[in-house]
């Protein structure tokens, strides 16, 4: 559940909750759900280390009562060896985690204020479930997000990932999945006018663990390209973005200790807005 749901927000360094708005807002802040305005359905690839894959599929679509949404990410591992002896020869089994997750975003705008300012809340429900060779727990959780927007310029997202603490039992011990806390602050630059930038940091908080600082940059190009890098934890990531009408794809390149991670996400929206009209 500390998967990049999208190829977008793992290029941004733990950012992405400032400003994110479409479906993959169920791992990173599910205010962000608020902001879909279109039918949408997402899928994303990550390929790891060591025969180790998270795969990523959801759709969305706004409503008069808030944007909902819902889910379904796997991580799977394989080829791992198990003996009872010494010397006993080898068999092979995998490692799978896999969480159903659905959400719901909704925004209310206070148009008295100056610059206009809107304030979002959501809740992503979500059914998690370990697999370890023949041992297998399940376990149900909730998080909350908070999105406030300050004009088109300013805004701050805080979520909180394991609020309601998913607590699968393997075998004989059940496990409760830590608690964590990401604040992340943006701000959004004209630079032009087809170029413009967003700019965020990322404070990122888990019960029991270590704090981590991170932050990243968006260079955009309209609605048609994006340029991406981010820090985090020492780790560089990079990305890139191309949108075709309502269809988009991103990729980004994360740089971990263990090697270079590769994420894949393919985005496609339905339908026109009345502004597009």
């Amino acid at each position: 559940l500390r998967q990049d749901t999208g190829a977008r927000g793992a290029a941004l360094g733990g950012s992405f909750g400032a400003w994110v708005d479409d479906v993959s807002a169920l791992q990173y802040n599910p205010a962000g759900l608020s902001l879909l305005v279109k039918p949408e359905a997402q899928g994303t690839h990550i390929v790891l280390f060591e025969d180790t894959n998270f795969d990523f599929a959801g759709g969305g679509v706004p409503t008069s009562w808030g944007g909902l949404a819902a889910g379904y990410l796997r991580q799977g591992s394989s080829a791992f060896e198990r003996r009872s002896t010494p010397f006993d020869a080898a068999t092979g089994f995998s490692i799978s985690q896999s969480a159903v997750l659905m959400g719901w975003g909704k925004a209310w705008t206070f148009d008295a204020a100056a610059p206009k300012t809107s304030l979002a809340l959501g809740v992503t429900a979500k059914s998690v479930r370990e697999v370890m060779d023949s041992a297998s727990g399940s376990g149900l959780g909730a998080d909350l997000g908070l999105l406030a927007r300050a004009g088109s310029r300013w805004s701050l997202g805080v979520a909180c990932q394991n609020l309601a603490a998913p607590a699968p039992r393997l075998a004989s011990e059940s496990i409760a999945y830590p608690r964590r806390w990401d604040f992340s602050p943006g701000a959004s630059l004209g630079l032009s006018r087809e170029l413009s930038a967003r700019l965020g940091m990322n404070l990122s908080m888990v019960e029991h663990g270590k704090t981590s600082v991170g932050g990243g940059a968006e260079l955009l190009y309209g609605r048609s390209a994006a340029l991406r890098v981010g820090v985090k934890d020492s780790s560089v990531s990079t990305g890139v973005g191309v949108r075709f009408g309502n269809a988009g794809v991103d990729y980004a390149s994360l740089l971990h200790t263990l090697g270079v991670a590769h994420v894949v996400t393919f985005i496609q929206r339905f339908g026109q807005t009345a502004q597009e009209l």
